[in-house]
């Protein structure tokens, strides 16, 4: 958010001195002064939607054909004559695209690894050769390649050259900002992605669980052999004990600084630690079924007997009963000040948090099937599925339901990256119609569609005209309206749908 800001302070700064130099050189030729404001506005009009307006990245999205080879697409290709053949007879599902950029992406072929660069259309480079399974990555800024070979040799390439950093690595465990995570002889170590800064930390002597690096990416977290929950500091190569007996935890969303964790002692208790002292939340708990540790709220079920109570819990303030007698609980969400939640008899609950407390609890739903999810600060969701896994689309907000639309098939939903459309294929089967709501009657994008992949809300590629005895399918992209790209398919890569656009 910084970054913005200081981008727009400059380009602000950039546009009143452009702004002065032409107003001096107007006065020059002596235009009137009304002429001369009427031109700036229309320029710095011009320069502020230039520089507000979001950028429409051209995506690209590959494919196997029906011989099994390799080809990319982007929105400028019209036909399959036109795509970038990458490999021959290589799996899609190996393709793996860059964080923030449509320029990169990465693909096996025999075994070794190739960089595609948008820039270089008509060649692909080879990164690594002898590259073990799918261990190969882009670092989060895109600016480094990291993977691991088959002689267990941990690698990263700045796209010109690739070097070792370590060797004898058995699992890379994460990424995060400038520090990679590895596991190698059953310890774990964490060091920088740039070759040059050899700096190799051993984290913890044993193979740990439940370890991942903080948002923040200065940090890393973990759970030892002796469950012990321990937070290592990468910069300073300092570890703190955090608790011991503990089973789980669940961090803030920057630094996990703040901390819940379940204890087994005699018990399973559940504590708050804020880096400097701990705090018992509650005693006896079964889970914790979700917590926003920012905010210090936790939702979590206790057994009575062969029954199961759900409380929701601010700070150290008394504990609120949810719900009680349930045979189990599917799924909860916390959103906001409202609990949604899937029984295990199929029906979803509502609770209005108000402070401490939990007030109109009520059903919002029965026979509800699969997953929730989120919409415009509530929840979609199918019922009354048939054989086929069609159902009854319904949007829940404020604890109220509204029902879309039949027969949407449960598996085909999903939310665009704004929350405020829900993609579904209605009549599902080998295939169906898609279409797309934003919390009223639906409108048809296409039909005769097996699967899709979701880019933009004016941008997806589709799979239709699908035979199930051969496997394939014509793939067609939809910009407002269906263009057929490449008849025969057999599958798409999975699509980068959220890109941390600049």
């Amino acid at each position: 958010m910084k970054n913005k800001t200081k981008k727009k302070n400059t380009v602000i700064k950039k546009l009143k001195i452009a702004g002065k130099n032409i107003v001096n050189m107007l006065k020059k030729v002596k235009i009137n002064k009304k002429v001369v404001y009427v031109i700036l506005g229309i320029l710095v009009l011009f320069f502020l939607i230039k520089l507000i307006s979001p950028k429409n990245i051209d995506y690209p999205v590959i494919f196997n054909d029906s011989d099994g080879d390799l080809y990319l697409v982007t929105t400028k290709v019209k036909s399959k004559d036109d795509a970038v053949k990458l490999a021959t007879t290589e799996t899609a599902s190996k393709v793996k695209y860059a964080n923030n950029t449509a320029r990169y992406v990465l693909f096996q072929k025999e075994e070794n690894l190739y960089l595609y660069d948008a820039k270089k259309k008509d060649e692909t480079k080879k990164i690594l050769n002898n590259i073990a399974g799918t261990n190969y990555y882009f670092s989060d800024d895109d600016k480094y390649i990291i993977a691991l070979d088959e002689a267990n040799n941990l690698k990263v390439s700045n796209f010109k050259e690739a070097k070792k950093i370590a060797g004898n690595v058995n699992s890379i465990i994460a990424i995060k900002g400038d520090y990679i995570l590895y596991e190698k002889e059953n310890e774990v170590y964490v060091r920088h992605i740039k070759p040059s800064k050899d700096d190799e930390k051993k984290v913890t002597e044993k193979t740990s669980f439940s370890i991942k690096f903080s948002e923040d990416g200065k940090y890393v977290l973990y759970i030892n052999n002796s469950n012990e929950l321990h937070k290592y500091n990468i910069k300073k190569g300092k570890d703190n004990k955090i608790a011991n007996s503990v089973m789980s935890y669940y961090c803030d969303k920057e630094s996990c600084d703040d901390v819940y964790y379940i204890v087994d002692d005699a018990g399973k208790n559940l504590f708050f630690n804020n880096g400097k002292k701990d705090e018992k939340i509650a005693e006896d708990i079964f889970s914790v079924l979700a917590s926003d540790v920012d905010d210090k709220q936790v939702v979590y079920t206790k057994a009575n007997g062969n029954k199961f109570e759900i409380y929701y819990q601010k700070g150290t303030k008394k504990a609120a009963k949810v719900d009680e007698g349930l045979s189990g609980v599917k799924t909860l969400k916390l959103l906001d000040n409202e609990i949604y939640y899937v029984t295990s008899d199929n029906k979803l609950k509502f609770g209005k948090i108000s402070g401490a407390k939990v007030s109109r609890k009520l059903t919002v739903s029965n026979d509800v099937f699969g997953y929730l999810y989120e919409y415009k600060k509530g929840f979609a969701y199918v019922t009354k599925v048939d054989d086929y896994y069609n159902g009854e689309l319904y949007i829940a907000k404020g604890g109220k339901a509204k029902k879309i639309e039949e027969k949407v098939g449960s598996s085909t939903i999903k939310v665009n990256k704004d929350g405020d459309r829900i993609y579904y294929i209605k009549d599902f089967g080998n295939e169906g119609e898609l279409y797309y709501t934003k919390g009223g009657k639906g409108k048809l994008v296409d039909s005769k569609i097996h699967t899709y992949e979701y880019v933009r809300d004016n941008l997806l590629y589709l799979v239709k005209d699908y035979s199930s005895s051969k496997a394939r399918g014509d793939l067609y992209r939809y910009t407002n309206k269906s263009v057929k790209i490449a008849d025969n398919i057999s599958r798409i890569a999975s699509s980068p749908v959220v890109y941390k656009s600049k």
